[in-house]
């Protein structure tokens, strides 16, 4: 892939060295871009697991208390 980049940058009027250093920067920036690709892939799939596994707390959680009118006030902001 390296050869592929600096021969089409050389194609395009490049000499080797400046093509050599520019076809390595692409490359470079390809697999940061992959690595961060990556890293959004882990980080969600963790998301997702600890959805999964915080989703049964849910079914366990009692309903709230429905107070009349007679019930004191409560006191909020």
């Amino acid at each position: 892939m390296l050869a592929a980049i600096r021969n089409g940058m050389m194609s395009r009027g490049s000499d080797l060295a400046t093509a050599t250093q520019r076809s390595y920067g692409v490359v470079f920036g390809m697999v940061q871009r992959e690595a961060a690709m990556q890293a959004y892939l882990g980080v969600f799939f963790l998301l997702a697991l600890l959805f999964i596994a915080v989703l049964p707390l849910v079914l366990i959680m009692k309903k709230p208390q429905k107070r009349g009118k007679d019930d004191e006030p409560v006191m909020a902001h």
